[in-house]
């Protein structure tokens, strides 16, 4: 089990990603950003999940949640900013 320091620092590393390429206007940087979080976020399930849920229901788990990502990130912001 990793340090729960190595776990924060990754979280705020790929927010902090996020965070300072939106507000640059980076497309890059805010999508970097997203797919190391998204890493860190199924790597978790992975590790809490495999030895417990029945394959099938683990796939079927990060499948709806990788759906649910792509609908909420395909979504217009509407805020005014740049594109």
């Amino acid at each position: 089990m990793q340090a729960p320091h190595r776990r924060l620092t990754r979280f705020v590393t790929s927010a902090l990603a996020i965070w300072f390429g939106a507000r640059r206007a980076w497309n890059d940087m805010v999508n970097t950003g997203i797919v190391f979080f998204m890493l860190f976020r199924y790597t978790k399930l992975f590790d809490r999940w495999w030895d417990i849920m029945p394959k099938w229901l683990f796939f079927l788990v990060v499948a709806l949640a990788a759906i649910l990502v792509l609908r909420v990130l395909r979504r217009p912001c509407g805020r005014g900013l740049p594109a």
